[in-house]
């Protein structure tokens, strides 16, 4: 019965210190992104799962290079000031992203674009997937994967469909 309960009391305190964590983590990305300056914007490829032809099409002729694992198009776009602004606005909203609650069932991860985030020499990169709304924070600040809200994933639609250049519409 005590080593059930050291068990019990070693799982429950690796959960708080995971969401701890994962929480100082969250705070100190936000931080960094309201006070950074989005560089760039890169383009995702057609969904692997979804858009199959279509990806193993852009994938062979495309200039792609690849982020955590994922395939871009080559040649970002600069961001304009106005909707480097409104980006801001976005991502800094106390409820813009949430802790990630589990796979969806929308054919996986796969982000339509990376923002770029710069300051100080460190670069953040924030990759989002409009399907399954998440977005994968990496680069100097590590890894970190979270839910976010519809509010967030409609405003960077709206923001982000002008720089849409490269990816074919189906």
């Amino acid at each position: 019965m005590k080593t059930l309960r050291c068990f019990i009391l070693t799982v429950g305190l690796l959960s708080l210190v995971s969401c701890t964590s994962a929480e100082k983590k969250r705070t100190q990305i936000l931080s960094f992104i309201a006070a950074a300056q989005p560089a760039q914007i890169l383009e995702g490829l057609p969904h692997p799962m979804w858009e199959r032809s279509l990806f193993q099409r852009e994938k062979a002729t495309a200039a792609i290079s690849s982020i955590e694992g994922f395939p871009f198009y080559v040649g970002a776009h600069s961001i304009s000031d106005p909707n480097a602004r409104q980006i801001h606005l976005a991502f800094t909203k106390e409820d813009s992203i949430r802790e990630f609650s589990g796979e969806k069932k929308c054919g996986g991860f796969h982000p339509d674009y990376c923002l770029k985030f710069t300051r100080d020499g460190k670069e953040v990169d924030a990759l989002v997937c409009f399907g399954c709304s998440e977005i994968i924070f990496s680069g100097s600040l590590g890894y970190l994967r979270v839910d976010a809200n519809s509010g967030l994933i409609d405003r960077l639609k709206a923001l982000l469909a002008e720089y849409r250049t490269k990816r074919p519409i189906t």
